[in-house]
């Protein structure tokens, strides 16, 4: 039988190796410049779009609709200019909202 003593540091530990699974795949696919989503390149062209002064918000007759805070294009197209690739500063931003 397990003493309580030794039940924490045992369920910190699972939760700890489950953090880091997490983590070390996040981490592994960050540069890749590969799509792990599928709104990633709609994304990226959006803050792309934004930083070069492009329209965010098609027209009445057109058939493209963006529900999207277009002060989050503003973000990821600023960070994507510090790191090079809209894409990784997407998923950087996506991994600094959801707090992991």
């Amino acid at each position: 039988m397990i003493s309580r003593d030794r039940i924490v540091p045992a369920a910190c530990a699972v939760l700890a190796a489950g953090c880091i699974a997490g983590l070390t795949r996040i981490v592994a696919a960050l540069g890749k410049q590969i799509p792990l989503d599928p709104n990633e390149g709609w994304n990226a062209y959006h803050a792309q779009s934004a930083m070069s002064g492009g329209v965010l918000y098609p027209g009445q007759g057109s058939f493209l609709f963006n529900n999207y805070p277009p002060v989050s294009f503003y973000v990821v197209g600023t960070l994507g200019r510090v790191v090079g690739d809209q894409i990784v500063a997407g998923r950087i931003v996506t991994q600094v909202k959801s707090g992991a």
